[in-house]
């Protein structure tokens, strides 16, 4: 009679492959979006910022001049960006939650959420100066 041990070993093998791979998917290189780079003044690019942030649920933890630190709670996903508005605008980086961010030998990664809440938010931000009475 012959042994399914090989058979069950390499099963479990290809499963965990797939796994992980399924899992990794979800993850994208942290890059942030490009800086949006509006003629406005201070205020303005201020006022923008927090009407986007409002329309889209970010909330304001801190806000220090030309710059407010946003946070976002989605779920079990928690993520804390800077928004700096000294030049043009751009939304950095600070920490998440549940949002698979690692360091790896290429930078870092995070899932791909991140991708969509920030372009939305970048996008809201636009579209709140260029409308601006």
């Amino acid at each position: 009679m012959r042994s399914r041990a090989p058979l069950n070993i390499a099963f479990s093998t290809v499963l965990v492959v797939t796994l992980l791979t399924l899992s990794c998917s979800r993850t994208v290189p942290l890059t942030s979006p490009g800086p949006l780079d509006i003629p406005a003044t201070q205020a303005e690019k201020k006022k923008a910022i927090l009407l986007a942030m409002a329309e889209l649920g970010w909330i304001p933890v801190e806000d220090a001049k030309d710059r407010i630190r946003a946070e976002l709670a989605v779920r079990k996903h928690r993520l804390v960006v800077d928004i700096v508005y000294e030049n043009a605008i751009e939304i950095r980086y600070v920490d998440s939650s549940g949002l698979m961010y690692a360091r790896t030998g290429n930078g870092a990664v995070i899932h791909q959420k991140w991708r969509n809440w920030t372009a939305n938010l970048r996008k809201s931000i636009s579209h709140a100066i260029l409308t601006a009475p």
